[in-house]
């Protein structure tokens, strides 16, 4: 019996299929992709094709050397660059400024996504500040 490898959802993660269910398994995978893209557009949840501006990385690398620390636990590793509205949301908002926040991993989940990755926070800067200082001011 041979196995086919398969890229599935943008080739996040393989899958080994046997050959007997690789056909049903592939359309499958893909099926189920392209139902939860509609329906997000269906809802106004992602813009349909839209991609990253080219000027993203170079946006992102300044924004990173002008904030080089979590704006909550000032910790200077693992940071991501939030958007405080989503790009797939606000996509005309990616490269402002004004939308972006460092967080570290652990507090872009928490104060970026309120503990969800289908949620995000619009007080994020503000969240991220007062606990800030309630870190830095505790007993």
């Amino acid at each position: 019996m041979r196995r086919h490898a398969l890229r599935c959802y943008g080739g996040v993660r393989g899958c080994v299929l046997e050959e007997n269910n690789y056909l049903l398994e592939c359309q499958m995978v893909w099926g189920a992709i392209l139902l939860m893209n509609i329906i997000d557009h269906i809802l106004g949840k992602s813009p349909w094709g839209v991609k990253r501006s080219p000027k993203w990385e170079e946006v992102r690398k300044i924004f990173l050397c002008d904030h080089p620390e979590c704006a909550v636990c000032h910790v200077r590793k693992k940071l991501n660059v939030h958007h405080i509205k989503p790009f797939h949301l606000f996509p005309a908002l990616e490269l402002v400024v004004t939308n972006l926040i460092t967080l570290c991993r652990d507090h872009h989940f928490l104060f970026g996504h309120l503990l969800s990755w289908k949620s995000y926070n619009e007080d994020a800067v503000t969240d991220a500040h007062d606990w800030s200082d309630k870190i830095n001011t505790r007993p």
